[in-house]
């Protein structure tokens, strides 16, 4: 194997390695640990919360002071319609109204409020009826953007390091090129 297929399958594994690491880290610091928490933050910064039982699956998400509540049967995913769904929240209690089929909503400006708010929805769907409970955090649009960028350019800062790893190689490899040409052609002469 000629020095400069050598270099090229060096420069080609050091790329390859950087590029895993960044695919390592970029998992993010999730729990494994097999215990569910019913608590979201979603990515576009709108606050989600989720929680299901045996029989519901119920995602609520602060839009502005309304809450939204997205109720579908666990077992199918199909949207429950007439549903009752009573909310509670500190000393804030009110009834859902259906809006759409599976979706209801309800004005909770104290809930848009930033913080960790604990709900207990009670629903009542035809002889079916659970509590389920979960907690909204509302984040600090500050700090949603925050995170968003501070992600964003830790990540950068991965592809940047493989890119100047790869330039790098690249100029091995061609000044390796220059001298041994250099090298034969003077040999010649």
């Amino acid at each position: 194997m000629t020095p400069k297929k050598i270099l090229l399958s060096l420069g080609l594994s050091m790329m390859s390695v950087v590029f895993a690491m960044n695919t390592v880290f970029a998992h993010g610091d999730e729990d494994h640990s097999g215990d569910a928490k019913p608590t979201a933050v979603s990515s576009t910064g709108t606050p989600t919360a989720e929680a299901k039982s045996d029989d519901f699956e119920l995602l609520a998400q602060m839009k502005g002071n309304t809450l939204q509540v997205y109720l579908d049967r666990y077992s199918d995913n199909t949207p429950i319609e007439k549903a009752q769904i009573e909310i509670e929240s500190g000393a804030f209690k009110a009834q859902l109204k259906a809006s759409a089929p599976g979706e209801y909503s309800v004005e909770a400006p104290n809930l848009a409020a930033i913080g960790e708010h604990a709900l207990v929805f009670t629903v009542i769907a035809g002889e079916q009826a659970d509590l389920l409970e979960t907690t909204l955090t509302v984040a600090n649009p500050a700090t949603v953007l925050d995170e968003k960028h501070g992600s964003a350019s830790g990540d950068m800062w991965w592809w940047v390091g493989g890119g100047l790893a790869g330039v790098a190689t690249l100029s091995l490899i061609l000044a390796r090129q220059r001298r041994s040409n250099g090298h034969s052609s003077g040999a010649k002469a």
